[in-house]
């Protein structure tokens, strides 16, 4: 079972993180792009790595990308991941580009979930919150179909519909929750937080008080932990304070 750790989800989106290698791509990388050379990870490439995107990034990325011998639409997807997860208004529709490239090269891979949820992250960003719940639907859709391969997109949906309270889509987020969820999905203190903080929020608007004061104090006790559970990388999957914007409204919850 391949999992992925939500270290960092900047608002309802998640930067993907995966060890496990990936040995359809030549030179092989990991998930989020570290080339692997004699079974150890490597320095990281920039070419499909960037941060900034503008015509003279774009056009040596094209040649790079060109030029692979394999791994094509795993290129695709690393660059538009990182990109949408800027959160940057300039980038977001390469962003989508890109990660439809990668959908028209494997509609039915085995990142097809996280694809469409970095489609979503980028919606999000130009504000299109219709195309947002649509990209939000086939991952999970996706992610289903692939229960040995998690991403957790149905949490970061949930967290979506919770934090900008569409109500109108909470009775599909707790179906997605149901059919999705399983054992070991919320391993890291993030995950949980905003599992539990969506649950809190949800379970209230449905007048269910006591249940929601569970789980606002189940996530504002996920907010507390500051170490994660590795200890050569101890702030992988723990919450930070720039993202705990909803912690006045757990704290009411939690009364």
């Amino acid at each position: 079972m391949l999992h992925v750790n939500p270290n960092e989800i900047p608002d309802s989106g998640i930067e993907l993180y995966a060890a496990s290698s990936l040995y359809d791509c030549d030179p092989p990388i990991t998930a989020t792009g570290q080339i692997i050379k004699d079974g150890q990870i490597m320095a990281e490439p920039d070419w499909f790595r960037h941060e900034h995107w503008n015509e003279d990034i774009a056009a040596n990325f094209e040649t790079r990308l060109s030029r692979a011998r394999s791994g094509r639409s795993e290129y695709l997807r690393i660059q538009a991941s990182i990109l949408a997860a800027t959160r940057q208004i300039e980038y977001a529709a390469t962003a989508i580009e890109l990660a439809k490239r990668h959908l028209d090269a494997k509609p039915n891979g085995i990142f097809a979930a996280w694809i469409y949820a970095t489609i979503a992250q980028a919606y999000e960003t130009l504000g299109d919150k219709s195309s947002v719940v649509e990209a939000y639907r086939q991952a999970i859709r996706c992610e289903y179909a692939r229960p040995n391969v998690r991403g957790n997109v149905y949490i970061q949906f949930a967290w979506f519909a919770t934090s900008n309270s569409l109500s109108e889509l909470y009775d599909e987020v707790l179906d997605a929750i149901q059919n999705n969820k399983q054992d070991g999905d919320l391993v890291f203190s993030v995950t949980r937080y905003y599992f539990f903080a969506s649950m809190a929020f949800i379970l209230d608007e449905k007048g269910d008080k006591d249940s929601s004061k569970r789980m606002a104090e189940n996530a504002l006790e996920a907010a507390s932990i500051c170490v994660g559970p590795f200890a050569r990388h101890p702030t992988v999957g723990v919450m930070t304070a720039e993202r705990d914007v909803h912690r006045e409204r757990l704290e009411r919850l939690a009364r």
